[in-house]
């Protein structure tokens, strides 16, 4: 496993953009997303200054620890559950350098990520995935996404896949709490 160094993106830090830029460029182009065109640098800055200013879109960086290369990204948004009074965190973005590919840096970044959802004590977690990337849906199963598709034939297409976030063996604040009273006696 690589030792990684996970950083989250400053906007403001052009390198760091930059780096950004280049992990997604590979995902673009890749053939897996079917997209591969390559991504154009300079309207590549609109996507920085939409994601700037809104505090519930983040990126994280993977670096090398031993070479300081950026090996891998991940793009996240965070939105709010109104049926499960808490925050769901989304996975917009993953993507590992193909020299770094089979070295636990997706492994590395998608643990990173559940951390920080946990910390906000997110419902749960979610992404999409190409029913044809058969390499990234195995990817998410192992790590408890669902829906279970062994032995099910599906046309090639977007699945929606959520992970939900188990709490019960911690207690509750008393914010929470006091929301789930509220729920209760208010319903």
């Amino acid at each position: 496993m690589m030792t990684i160094r996970i950083e989250q993106v400053r906007w403001e830090n052009e390198t760091q953009c930059k780096h950004y830029f280049e992990l997604l460029n590979t995902l673009a182009t890749s053939e897996v997303t079917g997209f591969t065109k390559p991504l154009d640098w300079e309207r590549f800055q609109t996507v920085i200054e939409v994601l700037a200013p809104h505090p519930y879109a983040s990126a994280y960086l993977a670096y090398n620890v031993e070479t300081n290369f950026p090996v891998g990204a991940l793009t996240c948004y965070e939105n709010f559950s109104t049926f499960y009074f808490a925050p769901v965190f989304n996975v917009h973005d993953l993507v590992v350098h193909p020299t770094a590919r089979g070295q636990g840096v997706a492994k590395q970044l998608m643990a990173h990520f559940e951390a920080i959802a946990r910390a906000e004590k997110a419902a749960k977690l979610t992404l999409e995935v190409q029913s044809t990337n058969q390499i990234a849906l195995s990817f998410y199963l192992s790590l408890g996404f669902s829906p279970e598709l062994q032995g099910v034939e599906l046309p090639p297409c977007n699945l929606f896949l959520e992970k939900f976030l188990d709490y019960s063996t911690e207690p509750l604040t008393a914010q929470t709490t006091q929301l789930i009273k509220e729920a209760i006696y208010h319903a």
